[in-house]
């Protein structure tokens, strides 16, 4: 399937779009996609991105569904200096949050709570705590901050996740309706090719790449 997208893609720009939403195995269209701003990576190895990232979209912000390590912050930093917002949709060890103080344009963070985790017992998850504190101390001095806590505290039942928005300037919680990975997805036009959904980036804004099993 890797190779089949990259014969497809190859040779072929569609400025127009300026979100992806791709798999792990479709890393290398993205230099397609010269002025996308939003790469969203389902179930993907975050450093297999950063390369065609690095050597063809100059102009991403925005980052959702990366799991940060050690690795990947010291060639994001160097990729991607202008983020403006990053969803971690795993659990993050807080020196490895510590280093996104280095995004001077960062003003938005998303974090993922440890699973059966509450805002009533957020206190028994210490590491977790301090991530918050840290993206908090990051976001404070930037215009507009965003801090966001997701949840899905019922693992396995049909309970569905929320959001809660905090304030970075205060201790107040805000709830926000919403769905764990809610989508902004524009309209677009769809063909099915074998088992898999592919969306033809020609007028759109949004490019979603996804399996339809």
């Amino acid at each position: 399937m890797t190779t089949r997208l990259k014969v497809v893609f190859s040779g072929h720009r569609y400025p127009n779009v300026h979100t992806v939403s791709i798999p792990r195995f479709a890393h290398n269209i993205l230099p397609s996609f010269p002025e996308v701003k939003t790469v969203i990576s389902t179930r993907a190895n975050e450093n297999s991105f950063l390369t065609p990232i690095a050597k063809g979209c100059p102009k991403v912000e925005s980052l959702e569904g990366f799991s940060p390590n050690a690795k990947m912050m010291r060639r994001l930093i160097k990729i991607v200096p202008n983020l403006k917002s990053i969803k971690i949709v795993s659990a993050v060890e807080p020196d490895i949050l510590e280093k996104f103080s280095s995004f001077e344009r960062l003003r938005s963070i998303d974090l993922r709570a440890p699973e059966s985790a509450t805002p009533t017992r957020i206190h028994e998850y210490p590491r977790f705590v301090a991530c918050i504190k840290i993206a908090r101390k990051i976001l404070q001095s930037r215009d507009h901050p965003q801090l966001r806590i997701h949840y899905q505290p019922f693992a396995g039942l049909l309970v569905g996740p929320w959001k809660i928005e905090l304030d970075v300037h205060a201790s107040s919680f805000q709830a926000l309706p919403g769905s764990l990975f809610s989508e902004d997805i524009s309209t677009y036009a769809s063909y099915l090719e074998e088992k898999w959904a592919f969306l033809t980036p020609i007028t759109v804004e949004t490019l979603r790449l996804a399996s339809t099993t």
